[in-house]
């Protein structure tokens, strides 16, 4: 049997890794577009070295969201017993699905891209970042009227 000072130890511990993977995922996701911007910018491609970087920074930026949600979901199930927390903890799940729709597909763009040797549709890659940010707002949205109290 576990010790109670145990089970709360594990508690404070495993909520850590949703905040981590937030912050991973959020960074990188901001890092490559950044990069991306600067060249639509400055109207010229990226470089193949660029390329790659955008490529590998999009790559562990999906896996950091996959493993957010697998944490956040197994914490919220430890934390409360069930996944039914009402109607603010889906609308952060259909944002936190909206961000991983954007990153999977990014992640498609760049990689179909790469191996034409073309640069991304800027059109299309826009709207992919449109559409992680609204999922942004719902999940932060979500999290802060539902469970700000």
């Amino acid at each position: 049997m576990f010790q109670e000072g145990y089970i709360g130890n594990f508690n404070s511990i495993i909520k850590v890794y949703p905040l981590f993977f937030d912050i991973l995922a959020g960074g990188l996701g901001v890092g490559g577009a950044i990069v991306q911007a600067s060249h639509l910018k400055a109207k010229e491609p990226p470089s193949k070295p660029t390329l790659t970087a955008i490529k590998i920074l999009a790559l562990i930026s999906l896996i950091a969201i996959v493993l957010l949600w697998l944490s956040g979901l197994s914490l919220a199930y430890l934390k409360y017993g069930t996944l039914h927390l009402g109607i603010f903890f889906y609308i952060k799940l259909l944002g936190a699905g909206l961000i991983l729709i954007g990153a999977t597909l990014s992640n498609i763009f760049i990689i179909r891209s790469s191996k034409l040797n073309t640069k991304p549709n800027p059109v299309i890659m826009k709207r992919m970042v449109s559409l992680s940010r609204i999922g942004l707002i719902l999940a932060i949205g979500g999290v802060a009227i539902g469970f700000g109290g």
